[in-house]
C-alpha cells in the first residue's frame, strides 16, 4: 500500500481504514499529515515500512505496532522547520517499546540538523535498541561521521553496538564535507577480528 499527498486520501479515512489490512506487508507513506496519536494500529504482518516526513511530528509511528517489521526507511527532508530531533528519536524508542520488532535494516535520508554531534548522539542510542539491525543506510544525512564509527568500534569491556551489522552506507550532504580520521579502519578491524 502506498499513501502520498497526492493520492489526495482525508487522513483520518486513511488510518481508520489500515485496521482492515491485516495482511499488509509492505506500506509506503509520503508526506501524509496525520492528527491522531490516541489511536493504535496492529499490523501483525507488516515487514517493511517507507515513511516520508516533512514538517509536521512523527504522530503516524506513534499509532503504529509492527511485530514483524524488517525494514524501517525515514525520508526527513532536510531540517523540519527547527523541529526537536529528541522527537525523532523518541518516537523510533517508543516504537520499539511497543512493537518488539528484530529490525534488520535501517534507512534514514534528508535529515540536516544544524548540530551534527547531537544528531549522532541520539542516532548511535536509538540504534542501540535494535541489536539485529544487519544494514544501517544514511544518506544525505548530516551525522559526525568520526563520532559514529567510534561507537560502532568494538573495545573489549563495553558494549559491542550493533553486533550483526554487516552493511554501513554513509552518504553525507555534499554541501558539509566529512573528513575521515583512521576510525573507519579501526572500526573495520575491531569487528573483523573481535570474537564478539
Amino acid at each position: 500500500m502506498v499513501a502520498s499527498t497526492r493520492v489526495r486520501i482525508y487522513p483520518p479515512v486513511f488510518v481508520d481504514s489500515l485496521h482492515a489490512f491485516k495482511s499488509l506487508v509492505n506500506l509506503d507513506i509520503a508526506d501524509l499529515p496525520m492528527y491522531h496519536t490516541s489511536i493504535t494500529i496492529l499490523l501483525p504482518a507488516l515487514k517493511q515500512k517507507s515513511l516520508r516526513i516533512a514538517h509536521y511530528d512523527y504522530d503516524f509511528l506513534h499509532c503504529l505496532t509492527l511485530p514483524l517489521l524488517e525494514h524501517l526507511n525515514f525520508w526527513g527532508h532536510g531540517n523540519p522547520y527547527g523541529r526537536d530531533i529528541r522527537k525523532v528519536f523518541l518516537a523510533v524508542a517508543d516504537f520499539q517499546r511497543r512493537s518488539a520488532t528484530s529490525l534488520s535494516s535501517l534507512t534514514m535520508e534528508d535529515f540536516s540538523w544544524e548540530d551534527a554531534e547531537l544528531f549522532t548522539e541520539h542516532l548511535t542510542a536509538t540504534i542501540g535498541i535494535f541489536p539485529d539491525l544487519q544494514s544501517l543506510q544514511l544518506h544525505r544525512v548530516r551525522v559526525d561521521v568520526n563520532l559514529l564509527l567510534q561507537a560502532l568500534t568494538y573495545s573489549e569491556g563495553s558494549q559491542f553496538l550493533l553486533p550483526k551489522l554487516t552493511y554501513l552506507g554513509l552518504q553525507p550532504y555534499e554541501q558539509y564535507p566529512t573528513y575521515l580520521s583512521g576510525d573507519l579502519k579501526s572500526m573495520a578491524f575491531s569487528r573483523w577480528w573481535s570474537d564478539k
